[in-house]
């Protein structure tokens, strides 16, 4: 049996009837659904005065975390009976709102509703500015009066959806909207404004004709402020900020700027313009450069004004020392020159209304000297490697000696020397060298002497022979073959004497044949490098050696060495 039938769950249940009189019974089963109760949770709106809440936005109960999805809903007054009006449109106070499923299971939650005051903004017009000052619209003397504690926004039209980027410098006169806001409870007002920003008036200088002593310059003429802003009241002074009133605008004695201040009387603006006055305007001449001497042809620079008078009415050039010039169509502060041949003097001339100025010239002077000769070095000589000296004499020429220079790479290349004088010692050089003189009489002009070749021989060296056969005597015969060798073979020698005695041969080749000796013989030959032989009386040998051996006259190679000295 079912404990409590009455707080059934889900379910199929049986229900057994039985007549107590008869004992009789009957069983029927029946299914039982139970519903989950739906959830209703609240948001309490608030509004501002003097809208009215709408209760069935979904804000309010539908779309807020906790409620169950789905549910329909109806809206009654505080006693959860009485249905409201216009669930769409309440005021201030407490509402029952029923949310209920399609099974009709329903939950009951209460709304509170506040009608937030609306605040006040209250706008005073701020004073007319003058272009391109602009007005602040975010001084507190703008919003005064207004409801406390509020934010404010500046926008360009009475929707506020176009912020003005640039409230505290409004440059563009008209009418603009001022938005302020309770952040406690996002309530705002909009209030129209109206600004006002005045065009600028513009003073136009026209430069007065420069005068001359004993005129001078009015600066009130019309036509000095010809194309200004009509109707300007005109003010001269002698300084940009306006401060020092001029004491004669009428007659102006001294050169200088002034300033002209134009006031635009139903506006107040004004403008501030620069002029210039010009009494007795004298041109300054300033300086051309720094004088230069250079060379005849080939020469050239930029000559530049300095210290002058802005306008330049030409230059000049003299080749009679200052006696006369010559003008040059030049209006600018630089010149040219290039390769003159005569001393030339340059001046600019600067020009202003009352009087020209010549500048200080620049004299470029062209060096005229006779051209130097280099002259001639002491004839050409052959020396030995590494064991010679002598001095070369520099004579015929004109000019100073500035150096000696040689080269040994046959002109290709020259190194220099520094040696002033007319003869130079060269020693025991190893590489034929070229030797010259460098002679000059000015900047500009030198001369280089005839060259003079030291030309080298490589010493003497003898070099080796080989080719030494062994043999019997009367029986035997080979080749010698001199190696190694630097030079001319002068001749051969032999000796029969061990040396004591030489015998010449006439044979100048590198090779020497010998056969059918009968006794031991020495063989040399003799070398000679170009002029070294004779300087330095060295002269290399190689000598072999053959000896007769016992009885049998056996030739045998006893051994070869090389020899050197002078040989008579």
């Amino acid at each position: 049996m079912y404990g409590t039938p009455s707080t059934a769950d889900s379910g199929t249940y049986y229900i057994v009837g039985i007549v107590p009189a008869t004992g009789c019974s009957d069983t029927t089963s029946v299914l039982v659904t139970v519903n989950p109760k739906p959830v209703v949770v609240t948001s309490n709106p608030g509004v501002c005065f003097p809208a009215l809440a709408d209760l069935t936005l979904p804000a309010v109960a539908a779309s807020v975390p906790g409620t169950t999805p789905g549910l329909t809903f109806t809206y009654f007054m505080a006693d959860g009976v009485t249905p409201i009006p216009d669930e769409t449109a309440v005021g201030a106070g407490t509402y029952i709102i029923v949310g209920t499923t399609i099974a009709s299971c329903s939950d009951t939650a209460a709304v509170t509703v506040t009608i937030n005051t609306k605040p006040d903004v209250f706008t005073t017009d701020p004073a007319a500015e003058c272009f391109p000052t602009g007005v602040d619209l975010t001084l507190p003397a703008v919003t005064a009066g207004s409801t406390p504690g509020l934010v404010y926004g500046q926008f360009f039209d009475a929707g506020a959806t176009s912020i003005h980027p640039t409230p505290d410098s409004v440059t563009v006169g008209g009418t603009y909207y001022i938005v302020g806001i309770d952040l406690a409870t996002t309530c705002s007002d909009t209030t129209a404004i109206n600004v006002i920003v005045n065009p600028k008036p513009v003073v136009v200088i026209n430069t007065p004709i420069p005068v001359c002593s004993p005129d001078t310059v009015n600066l009130t003429l019309p036509a000095v402020t010809a194309g200004s802003t009509p109707g300007l009241t005109l003010s001269y002074y002698t300084d940009a900020a306006a401060t020092n009133l001029m004491l004669d605008s009428t007659n102006v004695l001294a050169s200088g700027t002034y300033y002209i201040v134009g006031v635009y009387a139903p506006t107040g603006c004004s403008d501030t313009s620069a002029v210039v006055a010009s009494v007795d305007a004298v041109a300054v001449g300033g300086s051309v450069g720094t004088d230069a001497f250079v060379c005849n042809g080939a020469n050239g620079d930029t000559l530049t004004l300095s210290g002058a008078s802005n306008t330049i009415l030409k230059w000049q050039y003299s080749i009679t020392g200052g006696t006369s010039w010559i003008d040059i169509a030049n209006t600018t502060t630089e010149m040219i020159y290039s390769n003159i041949t005569t001393t030339t003097w340059y001046r600019a001339i600067a020009t202003e209304f009352c009087a020209d100025a010549i500048s200080i010239e620049a004299r470029i002077t062209v060096d005229t000297t006779p051209l130097p000769i280099g002259g001639t070095v002491s004839a050409n000589d052959t020396v030995c490697s590494g064991i010679n000296s002598d001095t070369l004499f520099l004579s015929g020429h004109t000019g100073n000696i500035v150096r000696w220079e040689y080269s040994i790479d046959n002109g290709t290349t020259w190194v220099y020397i520094n040696d002033t004088t007319a003869s130079l010692i060269y020693t025991n050089l190893t590489t034929t060298t070229i030797y010259h003189a460098v002679v000059q009489n000015s900047i500009c002009n030198f001369a280089i002497s005839s060259n003079d070749t030291i030309t080298v021989d490589p010493l003497s060296v003898a070099g080796s022979i080989t080719g030494a056969v062994s043999g019997c005597a009367y029986a035997n015969g080979a080749t010698l073959t001199l190696s190694g060798y630097t030079g001319a073979v002068v001749n051969w020698q032999y000796s029969i004497d061990e040396g004591t005695t030489w015998i010449d041969s006439a044979n100048t080749t590198d090779t020497f044949a010998y056969s059918n000796l009968t006794d031991t013989v020495f063989y040399r030959a003799i070398v000679n490098s170009g002029v070294c032989l004779n300087d330095t009386c060295a002269i290399h040998s190689a000598i072999f050696l053959f000896r007769l051996s016992g009885r049998f006259l056996k030739l045998t190679i006893i051994g070869e060495s090389g020899v050197s000295g002078c040989f008579s």
